[in-house]
């Protein structure tokens, strides 16, 4: 068994809260449409039942947690107040009323999520492998929105869409099959194995459900209370706001189960049906005999694909020609091909005249600005070395000294260079090194 160790653990009060779900206030006017879809999707009882979490109970669970994989399927073992809390995945299934099945898939084909996010419209790149909401429309946003904090398993960073949410917001949209109560599930044996400030008291409504089905009786005050901070109708007002981007992302009206009802999800790995009128989107999906494993369970990296273009550009890329170039090799100048300067490089080629050759050598555009300006030095008749200035007596007084730093000052005051300038009158200046003096004198 997987055992934690011990540690106070936080809450999040911004994770696992409820939604918002009231289509007659005035805020909530532009998301009229995605409301009525939540209050019949079968995540409308997760992510609108309210439950008061209590810190000692959730804190006492999570200290005794341990996953128990003797038994088939595995389930989760802890205690509060000495007694028995066990949290398996049907019962996730029947409080938080899902309605999936146990063989429903958990993860999506990437192909499938990335046609969906450009269908509606996504204003990114839809082959990272992380995805942004600010980058969806508004009522497409608050649908990432309430995943992200309704559902998901994070206590930060809610703009971020990762591989799990992405498939749980397409199944969504067009009415496919996906285990809710899995991904929960999921989750929470991962927090067991977290450690250190990686691990809070994560899903603390949908544990308390548990906790309050098996264990009624548990002693309950206000001061204990963990207070969560569901959405309200300020939270559609924020949603609709776009921080750091110059334009919002373009509009996409609900498409899919969003505006039907009676909705068929498409087949075979299809976002859309053939008789669709959205937008068609510019994306290759590759047979399925030609995929890995990674790529058949949904689970690559969503990072290296090239045949998923961009959504900024919908429509087949063509290579230009440029008319200037000669399309006849014969026409082709190889110096200069090869003696082309480029923008992305710092080097360049000096041409010399040895016996009855010319020899191209590459030299750093650096190197050169800094040899040039020393020979037009060299060859200033008004220029001085930079030669430390020396009386011819010697000084009778000593230099002072810091103590502690002795050697090192003196000889840093020795060989101190001054730059002496055309208005100098002097011409000439002495520099000792050793003990024998050596003089030089430019004309």
């Amino acid at each position: 068994m997987a055992h934690r160790a011990p540690v106070v653990l936080k809450a999040s009060i911004k994770s696992n809260i409820c939604a918002y779900m009231i289509p007659t206030s005035k805020n909530a006017r532009p998301f009229v449409g995605m409301i009525e879809f939540l209050s019949r999707s079968r995540i409308a009882h997760a992510i609108s039942h309210h439950r008061t979490p209590y810190t000692s109970h959730q804190r006492e669970f999570w200290a005794s947690a341990e996953i128990d994989c003797e038994v088939s399927p595995p389930v989760i073992r802890g205690k509060i107040a000495g007694q028995d809390v066990v949290v398996a995945a049907a019962h996730i299934r029947r409080l938080c009323q899902f309605g999936d099945h146990p063989e429903d898939p958990v993860t999506l084909d990437k192909y499938l999520v990335r046609g969906c996010f450009m269908r509606i419209k996504y204003d990114g790149n839809v082959a990272e492998g992380v995805l942004n909401k600010a980058n969806l429309c508004p009522q497409y946003k608050y649908l990432g929105h309430v995943l992200l904090h309704c559902l998901g398993s994070r206590r930060g960073g809610f703009d971020d869409m990762r591989e799990t949410i992405q498939s749980a917001f397409v199944a969504l949209v067009l009415n496919i099959p996906f285990n809710f109560f899995e991904m929960v599930f999921t989750h929470l044996k991962e927090n067991i194995y977290l450690k250190g400030d990686n691990a809070y008291l994560m899903y603390p409504r949908f544990l308390q459900m548990i906790i309050d089905d098996q264990l009624p009786l548990l002693p309950r005050s206000d001061i204990d209370m963990i207070k969560l901070e569901h959405m309200t109708g300020v939270t559609l007002n924020r949603v609709q706001t776009y921080r750091g981007r110059p334009t919002k992302p373009p509009h996409k009206r609900l498409i899919g189960h969003l505006a039907n009802p009676d909705y068929v999800a498409p087949t075979n790995r299809k976002w859309r049906h053939d008789n669709s009128d959205s937008d068609r989107e510019d994306i290759v999906v590759p047979p399925a005999d030609d995929l890995d494993d990674d790529d058949q369970d949904g689970q690559g990296d969503g990072g290296n694909t090239p045949n998923v273009p961009s959504t900024a550009a919908t429509t087949p890329t063509v290579t230009a020609i440029d008319p200037s170039l000669p399309t006849n090799p014969e026409d082709v100048n190889l110096d200069t091909v090869l003696f082309t300067d480029s923008e992305d490089t710092e080097d360049d080629f000096e041409i010399s005249q040895q016996g009855a050759r010319l020899v191209a050598t590459k030299r750093k555009r650096g190197a050169d600005q800094g040899s040039s300006r020393v020979d037009d030095d060299v060859r200033d008749a008004d220029f001085v070395p930079d030669c430390p200035q020396v009386s011819a007596a010697p000084s009778s007084q000593s230099t002072p000294v810091k103590r502690g730093r002795g050697k090192r000052m003196a000889k840093r005051q020795k060989f101190k260079l001054v730059r002496r300038t055309k208005s100098t009158s002097a011409t000439t200046a002495t520099a000792t090194r050793s003990e024998a003096p050596m003089s030089t004198s430019v004309p």
